[in-house]
């Protein structure tokens, strides 16, 4: 959970359930490239350890919630004023409903497209990436479709696909984003796909995804419960104060309704 955070995407991909297990067996992981410039030595150095393969040496969830990086974070967040501290959790609560949609259409790409599938889209996005810092700005793309049409109908082309494809509101458009637009929605979002993230979210196997669950699985630990609960209400059906498989695929389906069959970006 700590690597999808971190980097948008799972640690160990695999077009099937056996290739990911090998990679798990194996303990394959990168901690380089695209999405990892921005992260701490410190925050790597912690999922290392997390992700350690021999289980003796493994670091135990005690003592991962005593590491610098996780206690000096925790004190630059204490030392935040109140009336701020409000300020920046209203902040990460806005970006979150669409943080838990971004969360499982990232995981859904990351584990249903092939090797060559993600090989033709990276080189895709590369191309457009021109300052090569793993994002596609507005002026990026601005500068492909100009090439192609008059700098008016560039611009509204532009702002339209920022508006449609920007879901988690950075104002960039990264890599899962991009391969969610440019994959079919059929083959992102149906049953199985879903069946599989929810089961990632529903960490006690109940059935439900829970309060803890959405903080823990979102890193929301030190948001307060009822805040939280703001969130779940907005997918929550049937009032129960948790979120169901069915109430599930009723908030990712409509998180898609934005996208035609195919959306293409050259």
């Amino acid at each position: 959970m700590m690597y999808i955070l971190l980097s948008g995407k799972p640690p160990f991909y695999g077009k099937k359930d056996q290739d990911i297990i090998k990679k798990v067996i194996a303990g394959e992981y990168s901690v380089t490239g695209n999405g990892w410039e921005n992260v701490s030595s410190d925050a790597i150095r912690l999922l290392e350890r997390m992700l350690e393969l021999n289980p003796k040496r493994r670091i135990s969830a005690k003592a991962a919630l005593q590491d610098p990086w996780i206690l000096n974070n925790i004190a630059k967040s204490r030392r935040v004023g109140s009336e701020k501290s409000k300020t920046l959790i209203n902040l990460a609560l806005f970006h979150t409903e669409q943080k838990l949609q971004h969360a499982v259409l990232t995981f859904i790409a990351a584990n249903v497209v092939s090797k060559e599938m993600h090989k033709e889209l990276l080189e895709s996005f590369q191309k457009l990436d021109r300052n090569k810092d793993g994002k596609i700005s507005a002026e990026e793309l601005f500068h492909a479709y100009k090439e192609k049409m008059k700098k008016e109908d560039a611009f509204e082309e532009v702002k339209k696909i920022m508006e449609t494809l920007d879901l988690n509101q950075s104002g960039f458009i990264d890599y899962s984003e991009f391969i969610t637009a440019c994959l079919k929605k059929e083959l992102l979002i149906n049953n199985d796909t879903m069946d599989i993230a929810f089961k990632t979210f529903d960490i006690d196997n109940s059935g439900k995804i829970t309060i803890n669950e959405l903080k823990e699985v979102l890193g929301l630990i030190e948001i307060q419960d009822e805040s939280v609960a703001k969130l779940i209400k907005k997918v929550d059906e049937n009032g129960d104060g948790n979120i169901d498989i069915n109430e599930f695929k009723n908030m990712m389906m409509q998180c898609m309704n934005y996208a035609d069959d195919n959306v293409e970006i050259r």
